[in-house]
């Protein structure tokens, strides 16, 4: 039994040893890959920003985290501009003419999927204005509701 337990000991190390250095090599040549990919191949890497920004999320979760995110970006605005690279895939904008390309009644970007969890019946539809992800479909719903909440009704209201 003795020579049965040196003998799988030996095996296991004989197997695992090389299995542990591929397995470190693919990581690391993952995270280079991932790294100079995120720096030199993202589409939102013409944006300045925080070096840790454009790899992970947890640079904004601890900006969150410690109650310092609005500090933090008044900073960051003043160091790289109106619009910095905040995220991997995010912007902060600080510049309101920045708002009408992205939010205005004229654009043709399409939502995130972080707008489906206002999804009225949770299925993944898009059933809601709010959202309805693609342009086209926001489009057509919001020309249903448009003429309740336009500027004028709204301020007639407001008198």
């Amino acid at each position: 039994m003795d020579q049965a337990t040196e003998l799988l000991g030996q095996v296991e190390h004989l197997l695992l040893r090389p299995l542990h250095r591929s397995s470190l090599q693919a990581l690391a040549a993952f995270l280079v890959w991932y790294v100079i990919y995120q720096r030199y191949f993202h589409p939102l890497r013409k944006f300045p920003g925080p070096f840790f920004a454009s790899l992970t999320v947890f640079w904004r979760l601890s900006n969150i985290l410690t109650f310092r995110q609005s500090l933090n970006d008044y900073a960051l605005h003043k160091k790289y501009g109106p619009v910095f690279r905040d995220g991997p895939n995010s912007l902060s904008v600080a510049d309101p003419r920045a708002l009408e390309p992205i939010y205005g009644t004229r654009n043709e970007l399409n939502k995130t999927p972080w707008y489906l969890i206002m999804d009225p019946d949770n299925t993944g539809e898009d059933y809601s204005v709010f959202s309805s992800r693609k342009a086209e479909q926001h489009k057509r719903l919001k020309k249903r509701i448009a003429s309740a909440v336009c500027l004028i009704t709204l301020s007639s209201v407001d008198e």
